[in-house]
């Protein structure tokens, strides 16, 4: 019986005259000086992967080009320089010097070629990507399975683990977010780096987001408003008392179960408030959504807790009225509105059903100096019981 010889897996290499290393015995190789001709060869030859070195200027166009041919990876070979690798990384290539040598990702490269060629599940280290449960600026999150577990797997974007900076502080921030564990809090696992991207894996949990169900319904009953403002309310306070805050409470980030139990996502991407911690996100980095976000944030000052109860309190607004208190469609004015506490409409005017006092705890919880809201998430949970 012949044993048949598996192909060697085929590596195109496009060049625009910048030199490159030679190509890796260990693969076929074709080499090409024409972005055309590369496209012909990706659509006809189907290369486990494309290996591009070209001037910083004109590598980012190369490899959109050859995205729109391929679904294989890409590799690029390019000066150094870290704006021009985010630039590469940003069109959909993975800059050898940023992330290992070429071999290094390029064997890497190969192997996810290959597994495309297959027709196999799109994996991530130990992880079978299942589908796609949502997307944001920073990261995407995926239903995943490993061995018979399913779990929310958050992989952020490439760009963020050019900085190994960044990813020692994002290893030592996750590890301090597996340990935060509480009913209104989903549970994050594990976390690690595969693929060249940064991953944490998190509770998966039935249900959909405040914001989906805002979508539908408008407004909700005062009633239930107040119930998941206080579960929300009791998670914060948890997280605040551990020494985190979470800097992005918003509708999108509030997964409400079929119970009606709500829990707080994206503590994975949270800043630590002890002094002496090194948060993922410099402190002259605005990470948040503006239209949640408390004056302090948005002028990159010390946040603390209070930062957090702000945004609860443009929720809570939000889930009792169908509308943001602030919603001004320039960021300046959305701003200067935030600072001047200049609300267009008090709760009473938008849903005059709302008792007075659940109003008196809304615009409390959104006024413009942290000093002037309530001290801790207790005191808000104690006033919210009071008002109802």
């Amino acid at each position: 019986m012949t044993l048949q010889m598996k192909s060697t897996p085929l590596v195109l290499y496009l060049t625009d005259g910048t030199p490159m290393p030679a190509p890796l015995p260990k693969y076929r190789s074709r080499v090409t000086k024409d972005s055309d001709e590369a496209c012909r060869l990706v659509r006809t030859e189907r290369p486990s992967a494309v290996v591009i070195a070209a001037r910083p200027e004109v590598v980012s166009i190369l490899v959109s080009r050859l995205h729109d041919s391929t679904r294989h990876p890409i590799v690029a070979i390019t000066p150094n320089e870290p704006r021009e690798a985010i630039r590469v990384i940003r069109a959909g290539a993975y800059d050898a010097a940023i992330f290992g040598t070429l071999e290094t990702v390029l064997d890497e490269a190969v192997a996810e070629g290959l597994r495309v060629d297959r027709g196999e599940p799109e994996r991530l280290g130990p992880f079978e990507i299942l589908e796609l449960i949502g997307r944001g600026g920073m990261s995407s999150v995926y239903r995943a399975r490993e061995g018979s577990n399913e779990v929310a797997l958050k992989v952020l974007s490439p760009e963020l683990s050019v900085s190994q900076d960044f990813v020692d502080r994002f290893m030592r921030e996750s590890t301090s977010a597996a340990k935060l564990s509480h009913p209104h809090l989903m549970q994050v696992f594990s976390h690690g780096r595969a693929r060249w991207r940064l991953w944490m894996t998190m509770e998966l949990v039935s249900g959909r987001t405040l914001d989906k169900i805002l979508q539908e319904t408008g407004r909700l009953d005062t009633a239930r408003a107040v119930r998941l403002a206080r579960q929300l309310a009791d998670g914060l306070g948890y997280a605040h008392a551990k020494g985190f805050i979470h800097r992005d409470i918003k509708p999108q980030n509030l997964v409400v179960d079929a119970a009606d139990k709500l829990k707080i996502m994206d503590f994975g991407l949270l800043k630590t408030v002890a002094r002496d911690a090194t948060p993922i996100t410099r402190s002259d980095e605005f990470v948040g959504t503006l239209l949640y976000a408390s004056p302090e944030h948005i002028r990159g000052d010390r946040c603390d807790g209070r930062t957090d109860l702000y945004a609860l309190g443009v929720v809570l607004f939000e889930m009792v009225t169908g509308m943001r208190p602030f919603s001004a469609g320039d960021s300046m004015l959305l701003i200067r509105a935030k600072e001047t506490n200049d609300l267009p409409f008090k709760v009473q005017q938008l849903n005059p059903e709302c008792p007075a006092p659940i109003a008196a705890v809304i615009e409390k919880l959104i006024r413009p100096k942290p000093e002037e809201r309530y001290p801790d998430a207790a005191s808000v949970i104690q006033a919210l019981d009071a008002a109802r």
